[in-house]
C-alpha cells in the first residue's frame, strides 16, 4: 500500500485525503488495484436497481393487509440445507399489543382495555 500511495508510511489522514478526492467507484477500483478488499456502499435507489440482487432473489413481492401486495427484501444470505421462512409484511401498528401484553408480560385483559381508553396504546391489536 505505500507504493500506491508514494509514501513510507500510511496514515489515515493520507488516506482520508486521498478518497475525498474520488467518486465511490473511483474508491472502489483503486483499492482493488492495490489489493485491499473492498466493496461499495450503494445508496438505496442503486441496490434496488441492480440487476444481481434481483437474479439472486434478493427482493420478494408480499401480501400487506392494507397496501396489497408489496416488495421487501428476502432473507441476504443463501444456504445449500436450509431455507429460511419467506418475508412478511411489517405488522401494523398495535397489530400485536394483545400477544405482547398478554401473553408475553402477563397484562390481565383489563389492564389491556385501561391502556386503550387512556391512548397509551392503539392501532390494529
Amino acid at each position: 500500500m505505500r507504493e500506491a500511495f508514494g509514501v513510507e508510511e500510511v496514515t489515515e489522514e493520507l488516506v482520508r485525503s486521498k478518497v475525498a478526492e474520488m467518486t465511490r467507484d473511483e474508491a472502489v477500483e483503486f483499492f482493488v488495484s492495490i489489493g485491499v478488499p473492498v466493496a461499495p456502499v450503494y445508496h438505496i435507489d442503486e441496490v434496488v436497481r441492480d440487476r444481481h440482487l434481483w437474479e439472486r432473489g434478493m427482493f420478494i413481492e408480499v401480501e400487506h393487509p392494507k397496501a396489497g401486495r408489496i416488495w421487501t427484501t428476502n432473507f441476504p444470505v443463501k444456504f445449500s440445507k436450509y431455507s429460511p421462512p419467506h418475508p412478511t409484511a411489517a405488522p401494523l401498528l398495535g397489530q400485536n399489543n394483545r400477544e405482547i401484553l398478554i401473553d408475553l408480560l402477563g397484562y390481565s385483559e383489563e389492564q389491556l382495555e385501561e391502556l386503550r381508553r387512556e391512548g397509551v396504546i392503539g392501532g390494529e391489536g
